[in-house]
């Protein structure tokens, strides 16, 4: 990635500036708090965020606070846990940025005591995994370092970007040890050594597996090969908040993987692809299944709400006996009596409905204020809802509202 001639400047500045307050900050121990107040002002004069703007500082992550955030133009870019300079960073440091990570929804994260700078790469699955993108101490690299203005300018507040950080991730991951060992041991390269190895031993016949167990027990290390930082050599992991956004996702990381491999046009893939539709096809058959029985429960409910209003209206016909009689006998039509009794049935649905309406908002917020998440308002359920209130109101006080309209006025009257 290039770099304007402006950021390297304020890069290579900063570094050379805060040097030496964080070596004299290191002896002296100084606090947590005033090593935060170091990590803010290193994160406005070398990576050029506004400090009163765009970092904020006890960042509230589900009832506990992450110590910095970069935010720009409302959107949340990455997380910082500070530990006291004084402090070596540890595994269970490493874990505490993880987790804030994790429970925000946040891919890179970086775990600094002002002097070492490790940034994170969080990848979401079971369970959740990290692997490090850089690992860089101020105090002993030279100011003008290109690969360290590389790893710092991805971060910068002009070059930021989700594009921008993962293929300067996959590029990491293309040119670590890891990879080089396993391109070694592939079969390009092997064919390769084989035929340089038969030039220099005149002739003398060497064993395809004696070679390759030479290279990787002897000449290559065995950390290189083994381990849980090999097995992540040459790997794209790629995430969605939508399943239906799944298929992109994996487009976008084959195409990103063949160019790493410079594979041509024609080329096959040589290369695994692993996706968890096991896991999305579950959810999909839960989510069915339980829509399934929501509706079954939900037509349960309906109809014995639909039975007992029925009997309520019908108690106040038989009740109201001697008032149809009346209303008749002043004038009052069936379509009238009718008309009375069907709007009373609907308006006491509508009532039901719009409680229910209002406590489900009211427990949704509930849920989400707990969990620290966001309630959007299903606007047409809610419509779907009310309708089927109406819908309900207008079936069960049918029958009612008959009886009352076909009632006999003399023998209405008469009705003690």
């Amino acid at each position: 990635m290039k770099l304007s001639k402006k950021i390297q400047d304020r890069i290579s500045f900063g570094i050379k500036k805060y040097q030496p307050i964080l070596v004299s900050s290191r002896d002296r121990d100084v606090s947590e708090s005033d090593t935060v107040v170091i990590i803010a002002d290193i994160l406005t004069d070398v990576f050029g965020y506004k400090k009163y703007e765009e970092i904020t500082t006890e960042f509230a992550i589900r009832n506990t606070f992450c110590d910095l955030a970069i935010k720009f133009n409302g959107e949340l870019r990455f997380l910082i846990e500070a530990k006291a300079i004084g402090i070596d960073l540890k595994e269970n440091h490493v874990k505490q940025a993880i987790d804030y990570g994790a429970n925000q929804g946040i891919e890179w994260v970086i775990l600094t005591n002002g002097a070492r700078w490790i940034l994170y790469k969080i990848h979401f699955k079971q369970p959740i995994d990290k692997t490090v993108v850089f690992d860089i101490d101020i105090t002993s690299i030279k100011h003008n370092d290109k690969s360290i203005m590389e790893c710092f300018g991805i971060l910068c507040r002009e070059n930021y970007s989700k594009t921008t950080l993962a293929d300067f991730f996959i590029k990491k991951q293309a040119v670590s040890k890891y990879s080089i060992a396993q391109i070694i041991l592939g079969d390009a390269v092997f064919s390769t050594i084989k035929k340089e190895v038969k030039k220099v031993s005149n002739k003398i016949k060497i064993e395809d597996e004696y070679l390759y167990n030479l290279i990787k027990q002897e000449i290559l290390k065995r950390d290189l090969l083994e381990g849980e930082d090999a097995d992540k050599a040459y790997n794209v992991t790629v995430a969605v908040a939508n399943p239906n956004e799944m298929d992109d996702a994996v487009n976008y990381a084959i195409g990103v993987m063949r160019n790493v491999r410079k594979l041509k046009v024609s080329s096959e893939n040589d290369f695994e692809i692993r996706k968890s539709d096991g896991i999305l096809n579950q959810l999909k058959e839960m989510t069915t299944t339980l829509r399934l029985s929501t509706v079954v429960i939900a037509m349960l409910t309906l109809l014995g709400a639909s039975i007992g209003l029925m009997n309520i209206m019908l108690v106040s016909v038989t009740e109201r006996t001697k008032e149809i009689g009346i209303r008749k006998a002043l004038g009052a039509t069936r379509k009238n009596v009718l008309m009375q009794f069907l709007i009373e049935a609907i308006v006491i649905c509508l009532m039901g409905g719009l409680v229910g309406v209002f406590l489900g908002i009211l427990m949704g917020f509930g849920v989400t204020a707990l969990v620290d998440g966001r309630f959007f308002i299903p606007w047409n359920w809610m419509i779907l809802g009310i309708t089927v209130c109406i819908v309900v109101g207008l079936v069960s006080g049918l029958y009612p509202a008959l009886k009352a309209s076909r009632l006999d006025p003399i023998e209405a009257l008469r009705y003690e």
